[in-house]
């Protein structure tokens, strides 16, 4: 049977690079997009607890080998606590940025960010 890659982020798996997908069907076989809810500044702290207790029950019901989890800070940091908690390895991606800055016309500077995807990485 296939072992379960949960990503839980805001970024779907249909936008990852292909070394991220390869690396992820490698070592789990079969990803499932949960995404990641969308907080904004004035989600209050027993709301971000709420969802985060909510995301993670639905998330481990799924039985998942692993789960990809990044996002807002607070929200990720909550959710990660609660999967390990429940013995379910948590991953973040692991990427470099390479950075381009060219100065524009009007003498402002713009900065053009990639990532390359490197690999996974364990919250421990």
């Amino acid at each position: 049977m296939e072992e379960l890659l949960v990503n839980h982020t805001n970024h779907p798996m249909s936008t990852w690079p292909a070394a991220q997908l390869r690396a992820a069907r490698e070592l789990y076989g079969r990803v499932e997009d949960v995404p990641a809810p969308l907080l904004g500044a004035d989600c209050s702290e027993a709301e971000l607890v709420e969802m985060a207790d909510r995301q993670a029950a639905a998330i481990i019901a799924m039985e998942p080998a692993a789960v990809l989890c990044q996002g807002e800070y607070c929200y990720t940091y909550a959710v990660v606590s609660r999967l390990r908690q429940a013995g379910i390895a948590v991953l973040a991606a692991c990427s470099e940025r390479v950075v381009e800055e060219s100065r524009e016309e009007d003498g402002s500077m713009r900065r053009v960010s990639h990532f390359i995807f490197s690999r996974f990485r364990h919250y421990e």
